[in-house]
């Protein structure tokens, strides 16, 4: 996890993969349609401040309802690792998939996963090979995502998952990014599309995305920008649910990103997106975890922590909830 989120940079890929390998020809990009969608803006602010080393105690309402189980070692045809974290009571639940940032697992995520699963979610959390994002395999960050989805559907109902409520696909820092890609990059998963190596039929796209901490901009470690127009770049699915989240503190990805994309998706035709800014919360708040050292987060020498009960990861995991249960 040194380099967790070091390239998280990855948008200018995303709008790389809209047009497939590279731009083969050149295709009339249709003007953004203009609607009276409104972008909803909500700030938490942590009711409790965190000490380093000394975890604070979890608000009442984020306490488990369930007990937890947690299950290891899952794979599916052409998956990496997926570990789940299911409600050990009576489903069923709806589902949440949960993508890592670089170089992050999902057992990275444990007690984000731990506190969703606790209020009565299935989360299911692939590995994915992040790192390929930055290399000419690039695909396969987001296929491998694509066959996790397309697996997690076929076991859902053995850990009380049900597929027929609306099923949400979060990610933190690049995970954000692959999230939104599989719920709005309708034709690149279909037949002859840019990602279509999973086994089995294409399933209907996920119904919603929260993209915690995501790089819609502009890079996070070289400053290089890229351009953020979902209608002009193919998008689809416009009636998708869209929740993006941000720390105010957030120095990689930076929160204005999250607030240029949240305006532009509901100029384009996005008609229910939401924006929640964390009081307080840095890049690495929202998933538990902090960073010390003489060096900058990025580089060696410094050193992982975690954060337990963190106020900026429980007000994320408060957001994901938020997006699950209205829709339900």
């Amino acid at each position: 996890m040194r380099r967790i989120a070091a390239i998280l940079l990855v948008c200018s890929l995303m709008v790389t993969a809209c047009g497939g390998d590279a731009q083969e020809g050149t295709t009339a990009q249709p003007e953004p349609t203009t609607t009276t969608a409104t972008a909803t803006t909500t700030t938490l602010t942590p009711t409790t401040t965190t000490a380093v080393g000394v975890p604070p105690t979890l608000p009442s309402e984020m306490e488990a309802k369930y007990p937890v189980v947690m299950t290891e070692d899952l794979t599916g045809p052409d998956t990496q690792e997926i570990v789940v974290w299911a409600p050990d009571a009576q489903g069923p639940w709806p589902i949440v998939m949960f993508l890592a940032g670089w170089e992050g697992k999902g057992i990275h995520y444990a007690q984000t996963a731990e506190l969703l699963a606790g209020q009565g979610v299935v989360v299911f959390a692939p590995d994915y090979r992040s790192k390929d994002i930055v290399t000419p395999d690039w695909k396969n960050s987001y296929r491998d995502a694509e066959c996790a989805y397309r697996h997690m559907r076929t076991v859902a109902s053995d850990y009380g998952g049900d597929i027929d409520q609306p099923i949400t696909i979060a990610g933190h820092s690049l995970g954000a990014q692959v999230a939104m890609a599989i719920v709005l990059f309708e034709a690149q998963f279909g037949p002859e599309g840019t990602f279509d190596s999973c086994p089995g039929e294409v399933p209907p796209r996920p119904d919603q995305v929260v993209g915690l901490s995501g790089c819609h901009l502009k890079s996070g470690v070289d400053g290089s920008e890229f351009p953020f127009a979902p209608n002009a770049q193919g998008w689809a699915h416009h009636d998708a649910s869209i929740h993006l989240v941000v720390g105010s503190d957030d120095t990689v990805c930076e929160p204005w990103q999250s607030e240029e994309a949240n305006a532009t998706l509901a100029v384009d035709g996005y008609e229910n997106v939401e924006l929640t800014i964390i009081d307080d919360a840095d890049h690495f708040d929202v998933m538990f975890m902090g960073y010390r050292g003489d060096n900058e987060w990025h580089e060696p020498g410094g050193e992982w922590f975690a954060k337990p009960n963190d106020p900026g990861g429980v007000a994320a995991v408060q957001a994901i909830l938020n997006t699950v249960t209205t829709t339900r």
